[in-house]
């Protein structure tokens, strides 16, 4: 257990940290706060889980919000809850698992990172790496974490052990104009995070690749004619200049291009990350949702089904010829879509109160109305394997998380909850095949 710290010595430590005073590469207070249990909670019916999450493979472990104190861990292929975990309060909706299945880490609004041991009943590690976290990012072989916090505005490259890497000022290149970050995800087939920025036309990439090539800030015909100064490309900011600020994003199948909505522009733009430069302008009407579309297989290329904010519709964008292909009609305006390789249907809440649309993938035609908990949808995930979709519908003591059989659409599990948000984990694990 690390040794406690007095108020003051962590204060001035932890000033010192946010103020650049150690050196890229030192180790990064770690702080031990008093100790949290690391409950277990009982399913319905028992009085313990009767499997430890050690015993169940990482990629069948999904993380679920409850409320911003306390994150379940559901074994996805015995749809049981596997252990229940109290935190700090001001939880933030990023929850990931260590591909062992060992480690959960998550992060608070006060600038704390925290991983708990899901193998035994040590307390968690915690570091506090800035104030106003609004973002966590875990890589896809769990060695490297980036934090994202407003003050100050910067990016922290943490290892595995939350040591501290790198931190990057988020700023131009001049230092003259400073952001916030909007989004930060991982995109595992590049080996790198991507990261939006709120305030400044860029958006950037930190490759965790040690063999990435060189980064030269200028455009691409820059370096290739031999006109800037190369750095090193390993953990380094990769810039792609814009024409507008980006916040809301999405990968294409491939992950050599950026899909997001252009808030100043209306409509969406594709950004290919190779060239780092914008390749197309989408005239998608309303408030796209390009983060809370899903790709699926159409024929012999792919497609992401896109739900609307403002329009009752699901918008079908071709990601290979980057063009709108099609529109989907829905009962009124929606957030999320969602569907795996091996289920026949896209799932959207864009459905009357009580239900969710499903929509063949096959033929883009209505398939039914699946009546669910009356409440808001606050998040739908599908287990690794694609036989489940994972609901979560939020309506104050009655809340649950209910789990419907992909095929037959009958309900097969459910979990009471309080103010479930987001569910991490489960099909973002099982990786797309290439586009064509």
């Amino acid at each position: 257990m690390n040794s406690m710290l007095s108020p003051l010595d962590f204060y001035v430590r932890r000033r010192a940290v946010l103020r650049g005073g150690l050196a890229a590469g030192a180790t990064l207070l770690a702080a031990q706060a008093p100790p949290l249990a690391l409950a277990h909670a009982p399913g319905p019916g028992s009085s313990a889980p009767d499997r430890a999450p050690g015993d169940a493979p990482a990629r069948d472990l999904l993380a679920i919000m409850e409320g911003e104190v306390r994150v379940l861990v559901i074994d996805g292929a015995r749809l049981a809850l596997a252990r229940r975990v109290a935190t700090r309060a001001g939880l933030l909706d990023a929850a990931h698992v260590s591909p062992d299945g060992r480690h959960l880490y998550l992060a608070s609004r006060e600038g704390w990172i925290e991983r708990h041991d899901l193998w035994s009943e040590h307390d968690p590690v915690r570091v506090g790496v800035g104030e106003q976290l609004g973002s966590l990012a875990m890589s896809a072989d769990g060695h490297w974490l980036l934090a994202a916090s407003d003050e100050p505005r910067c990016i922290t490259l943490l290892n595995a052990d939350l040591r501290l890497v790198r931190r990057h000022d988020v700023a131009t290149l001049d230092g003259r104009h400073s952001s916030c970050v909007a989004a930060v995800r991982d995109a595992p087939a590049r080996r790198s995070f991507l990261v939006a920025l709120r305030d400044i036309p860029e958006f950037w990439e930190i490759s965790y690749d040690p063999q990435a090539g060189a980064i030269y800030d200028g455009l691409v015909h820059d370096y290739r004619m031999g006109e800037a100064i190369a750095r090193q490309g390993f953990l380094g900011v990769r810039r792609t200049p814009l024409k507008e600020p980006l916040a809301r994003f999405c990968l294409d199948p491939a992950q050599r291009h950026v899909i997001a909505a252009s808030p100043a522009r209306g409509g969406a733009l594709v950004v290919n990350l190779d060239a780092r430069v914008e390749i197309a302008r989408l005239p998608v009407p309303g408030l796209p949702l390009p983060d809370g579309g899903a790709p699926f297989e159409r024929g012999d290329a792919w497609a992401l089904a896109c739900p609307n904010r403002a329009e009752a519709a699901l918008e079908l964008i071709d990601v290979k010829r980057w063009k709108t292909v099609g529109r989907i009609e829905t009962a009124r305006a929606g957030s999320l879509v969602r569907s795996h390789a091996r289920a026949p249907h896209l799932w959207t809440d864009a459905a009357a109160p009580g239900f969710l649309a499903l929509v063949e993938k096959r033929t883009l035609q209505p398939a039914a109305e699946l009546r669910i908990p009356p409440g808001t949808v606050s998040a739908m995930a599908f287990t690794c394997d694609g036989r489940h979709a994972l609901v979560a519908v939020r309506n104050g003591d009655e809340s649950a998380l209910v789990a419907y059989d992909a095929r037959t659409l009958q309900e097969s599990w459910r979990l009471p909850l309080t103010q479930p948000r987001g569910i991490h984990g489960g099909a973002a694990c099982a990786p797309q095949p290439p586009v064509r």
